[in-house]
């Protein structure tokens, strides 16, 4: 008897001994998992469920009350306010009908905007640069997702490598210096870009001017969109304030009052300023409660305020409000209306809130978002969307009927550059319009620019989106309109061997358009040229009102293909951006099934 009550001792001692085991394995396992505990927390609280987003997007988008607290106020929440607009953008916060997903919600960035350190954030991430900045109230780091492009369709193997060994050969750094992250996939025909972010970064008390910024190009890429893109003009330093300055900050404001001002002078005989220089006797700053700037090279220009500014606008677009005071630079002073006329186009501005600094300005709060892709798909169905719908980027290929041909050969007045005319354009017309006709499909041929001037440029914007299936023409400005062209849109580019270049190809593939490139030789200086008619008839044969050949213009890229097929393969919303890696990935030989490589409309009869 007592020896089983020894054994039956012994045993609750080992359970005891085991249990304690446990608890200390328990402990050390919490501890070890915390951080990844507190990383699942942390984007919870990120990306909200859309229940919890809900919000009125007319009153969001078009808002101009005034009266709200200063934005210095401790009542508001810079970041609430980024996750409301951004879900309203995206369609969220239309609660009075349907939910209709934009194609740009299918590409948004995860936006981080607080720095932590239980998350081991980088210091260079935007939220944490407010802790060695002393006067940045407020940074948005956005993480947008990794894309796949097709390379451009070819006309012969020999110019295929030319434009890519000059486009994105070791020795090239492209349009933003380092900042071009790609990776050339051959073997695939694809275009991979990966690890793409921006910042958008609020600043407080800064003293502005248009000079601020570069109005053009500069060899370091230190402009807006460049890969050097600073904001140490915006920094703090200390100066001391004189009487006429005093007088100045005095001055009742839009948004402040007397009392406001005096109280502020008061608080020290110093004041926090950012920008360089020294204030002088006699300054006289106005003082703006709340501004965004986006002066980017070239921005008086259309086709650059569509391939620079337009982007920094749609990054930024959820953090302005009614109140916000645009700075758009030399913009108002364009010699091309049609700059002027895209700001009214903008939803989420109101032409009262755009306006110049003619002189310096006491901002106490300033957007900037120079640090934003040059290429993301995200940035240009936006732009379509606020401008034309949220169903701009998907009409239908088969309601699509025309063709266009884009001409350098007349005088149009607006080109600020001339050259680069087809000498044979007669005898291309001619057998594009004999080709429509044989198709019999009710296609038909269109020059442009109009003959007659354009009244209404939002018309004819919308007119391109909904109606055109293909848009031809040398390199230039011009085609530059394929920006408000849908998806699968057929687009050739006739580029000169002297002037190979990438800007418009990359933008053409954010949009999702089927792009095709001819590089024919230069006949004299201005670099006219003499197209291939044949390679053009052959091409729109092929391609014209079907999808691409080549699989999808652009695919979802993750480095874990199997997480793609796992979530997105019974996803109808998502096809048209998803193919299936499973026996297609990832070491097959050329020609092997998934090697899609290079395509050469000569070599695929």
């Amino acid at each position: 008897m007592s020896s089983r009550i020894s054994r039956i001792r012994i045993e609750f001692v080992w359970i005891f001994v085991l249990l304690l085991c446990a608890v200390l394995l328990g402990f050390a396992s919490v501890r070890r998992y915390r951080h990844a505990a507190i990383l699942m927390l942390h984007l919870d609280q990120v990306d909200q469920k859309t229940s919890n987003l809900m919000f009125n997007t007319d009153h969001c988008l078009h808002s101009t009350d005034h009266s709200a607290h200063s934005p210095n106020s401790q009542m508001e929440d810079l970041a609430s306010r980024s996750r409301t607009q951004f879900a309203a953008f995206l369609g969220l916060g239309n609660s009075s009908g349907p939910i209709i997903e934009m194609e740009s919600e299918k590409w948004k960035p995860l936006i981080l905007r607080h720095c932590s350190e239980d998350l081991d954030m980088p210091p260079y991430y935007a939220p944490c640069l407010t802790k060695v900045i002393p006067n940045l109230e407020y940074g948005e780091e956005l993480v947008y997702p990794d894309f796949e492009a097709a390379l451009p369709g070819f006309f012969n193997l020999k110019d295929a490598q030319i434009w890519l060994r000059t486009n994105y050969g070791p020795d090239t750094q492209g349009q933003t210096s380092s900042n071009k992250r790609v990776i050339v996939d051959e073997r695939q025909g694809r275009l991979v870009f990966t690890g793409v972010r921006g910042q958008n970064l609020a600043f407080r008390n800064v003293r502005y001017s248009d000079s601020s910024l570069s109005h053009s190009w500069v060899p370091d890429s230190s402009h807006c969109l460049g890969h050097m893109t600073s904001t140490v003009m915006f920094h703090l330093h200390q100066q001391h304030l004189i009487g006429a300055d005093r007088a100045s900050r005095k001055q009742p404001t839009r948004l402040g009052s007397e009392e406001e001002e005096a109280q502020e002078v008061k608080e020290g005989e110093k004041e926090q300023w950012a920008g360089e220089g020294v204030l002088a006797a006699g300054d006289r700053l106005e003082v703006v409660e709340e501004a965004a700037v986006y002066l980017t090279p070239d921005n008086e220009r259309y086709q650059h305020w569509l391939d620079h500014t337009s982007k920094p606008l749609m990054q930024s677009a959820h953090l302005i409000s009614g109140r916000t005071r645009i700075l758009p630079g030399s913009i108002l002073e364009s010699k091309q209306p049609i700059v002027r006329t895209m700001w009214r186009w903008l939803p989420h501005i109101n032409q009262s809130q755009l306006s110049g600094a003619n002189n310096d300005l006491h901002v106490r709060r300033l957007f900037m978002s120079c640090r934003v892709p040059y290429v993301h798909p995200y940035l240009f169905f936006r732009l379509q969307e606020m401008v034309l719908g949220a169903e701009a980027p998907r009409v239908p290929l088969s309601q699509r009927k025309v063709v266009i041909w884009y001409s350098r050969s007349g005088q149009d007045t607006s080109r600020q550059n001339h050259g680069r005319a087809i000498l044979n354009e007669a005898e291309v017309l001619a057998a594009v319009r004999q080709l429509l006709q044989d198709r019999g499909l009710g296609e038909r041929l269109e020059i442009h620019p109009p003959a007659q001037a354009v009244t209404d440029q939002l018309e004819y914007v919308k007119y391109l989106n909904r109606h055109v299936a293909a848009l031809m023409g040398p390199h230039g400005g011009g085609l530059c309109n394929f920006k408000w062209l849908a998806l699968h849109t057929l687009v050739l580019e006739l580029m000169p061997r002297s002037w190979i270049s990438t800007p418009l190809y990359e933008d053409a593939i954010g949009h999702g358009l089927n792009y095709w490139v001819d590089l024919l030789e230069s006949q004299n200086s201005r670099h006219d040229m003499v197209a291939n008619v044949s390679n053009i008839v052959a091409m729109l044969k092929a391609e014209l009102g079907r999808e691409p050949v080549r699989g999808p213009i652009i695919r979802y890229r993750y480095d874990w293909p199997a997480a793609l097929d796992d979530s997105l393969s019974r996803d109808k919303s998502r096809s048209t951006y998803f193919v299936s890696m499973k026996g297609k990935c990832c070491n097959n030989a050329p020609g092997d099934r998934g090697a899609e490589g290079l395509h050469v409309l000569q070599e695929n009869p």
